[in-house]
C-alpha cells in the first residue's frame, strides 16, 4: 500500500498518510490537492494531485475517485425587513409633493366641493324662505296675535338655516377629504388630477380615523398667522404641512 507524505502549510513534511486518510483530509479541508507531497518512486516533492493520480493508477481495478472538498457557498444575503419604527425614514422611493402642485390639488378640489355645496344651499334658502313667508302669511291673517308671538320665531328660523349650512358644509367636506384619501385611490379628485396621493410614514395607505385626523388638523394648521401651517411644507425636508405632523401623514408623487 502506497503512503503518501504532505507538506503543510509551513513546508513541515506531515504524514505518512494511506489513500484513504489523503481522502479525508481533502474532504475536511485539511490540506488541497495543490499542496506539495511525495510518494515512494518520485524524486521531488510534486503537487498532490500528480501523486494521487500516480497512486490511483497504480491500484488493481482502475484509479480510485479523488475526494475534493465540497464547494463552500457563501451565506445568502437577505435584504433588511424596512421598518419605520427602527429607521425613522419613509421608504427611500417615495417622491414627495411640493407646495405648488398641493396647492393646484386644493383648488380643484374647493371647486368641486361648491357645486353640492352651493346646491345645498339653495335648498335650504327655499326652505327658510318658505318658512319666513308662511309665519309671515300667519300673522297678516292673524294667527299670531300679537307682534311678539312672531319675534321669537323668524330669528330662531334665521339660526337653525345657519347652523343646517354650517353643519352640512361640514360633514360634506369631511367625508369628501376623508373617504377618498383613505380609500383605494388614496387621494381626492384634485389630487389624482395632480398625480399626488396621501400615505402614512410608511408609504402606505391611511386608514378612515387617519384621514379624519388629518382633515380636522387643517382647522389648527389654519389657525397659525399668515398661512405658515401651510407655507412650512417648503422647507420641510418630506414637505409636510402642519396636518401632515400632526396625523402622521405624507403627500406624496403617485
Amino acid at each position: 500500500m502506497s503512503v503518501i507524505t504532505v507538506l503543510n502549510k509551513g513546508n513541515v513534511p506531515t504524514g505518512p498518510f494511506t489513500r484513504a486518510q489523503v481522502a479525508e483530509k481533502l474532504q475536511r479541508g485539511e490540506i488541497s490537492l495543490g499542496d506539495l507531497a511525495f510518494v515512494e518512486g518520485l524524486s521531488q516533492w510534486t503537487p498532490l494531485r500528480d501523486v494521487l493520480a500516480q497512486v490511483d493508477g497504480n491500484v488493481p481495478g482502475g484509479p480510485a475517485p479523488i475526494l475534493a472538498p465540497p464547494p463552500v457557498r457563501p451565506p445568502a444575503t437577505v435584504p433588511p425587513v424596512y421598518s419605520y419604527a427602527a429607521t425613522m425614514q419613509p421608504p427611500a422611493h417615495l417622491i414627495y409633493a411640493g407646495f405648488w402642485i398641493r396647492f393646484a390639488a386644493y383648488l380643484l378640489d374647493h371647486l368641486i366641493l361648491f357645486i353640492p355645496i352651493l346646491m345645498l344651499g339653495i335648498i335650504l334658502g327655499f326652505v327658510v324662505g318658505g318658512f319666513a313667508v308662511i309665519a309671515g302669511t300667519a300673522h297678516a291673517a292673524g294667527i299670531f296675535p300679537t307682534q311678539s308671538s312672531l319675534n321669537p320665531a323668524f330669528p330662531m328660523a334665521i339660526v337653525m338655516f345657519e347652523l343646517a349650512i354650517f353643519v352640512s358644509f361640514s360633514v360634506i367636506a369631511w367625508l369628501y377629504y376623508a373617504l377618498q384619501e383613505s380609500g383605494p385611490h388614496q387621494a381626492t379628485f384634485g389630487k389624482r388630477v395632480m398625480g399626488i396621493k396621501v400615505t402614512d410614514m410608511e408609504g402606505v395607505r391611511i386608514s378612515f380615523g387617519q384621514a379624519t385626523g388629518r382633515y380636522f388638523s387643517k382647522i389648527i394648521t389654519g389657525m397659525v398667522p399668515l398661512g405658515f401651517g401651510y407655507i412650512m411644507m417648503v422647507f420641510m425636508d418630506r414637505k409636510q404641512a402642519l396636518h401632515d405632523l400632526i396625523a402622521s401623514t405624507l403627500v406624496v408623487r403617485s
